[in-house]
């Protein structure tokens, strides 16, 4: 029985990095996959929510003659008169 030579350990340390790329890289595209459907779900929620918002402070404008707003905060508030 002869002892490999540090080039043949070398190739075999090489086969076992590349299969352990190969593996997490396999896994990164599945997780990757994983959080493109969720970012999806998660725009389509939020444009959902902002659609209602904006639907909603329309109907009050009209409801009670205020006028749309937004504070400096990002607000979307119901003003009454006519100043700002």
């Amino acid at each position: 029985m002869s002892n490999p030579t540090p080039r043949a350990v070398l190739r075999q340390l090489d086969a076992i990095a590349i299969d352990q790329l190969c593996a997490e890289v396999a896994r990164l595209a599945v997780e990757n996959e994983r959080l493109r459907v969720e970012l999806a779900w998660a725009e389509d929620a939020a444009d959902s929510w902002r659609d209602d918002a904006l639907r909603i402070q329309e109907q009050l404008c009209e409801q009670t003659g205020a006028r749309p707003g937004i504070t400096i905060d990002g607000e979307l508030v119901v003003m009454q008169g006519d100043a700002p």
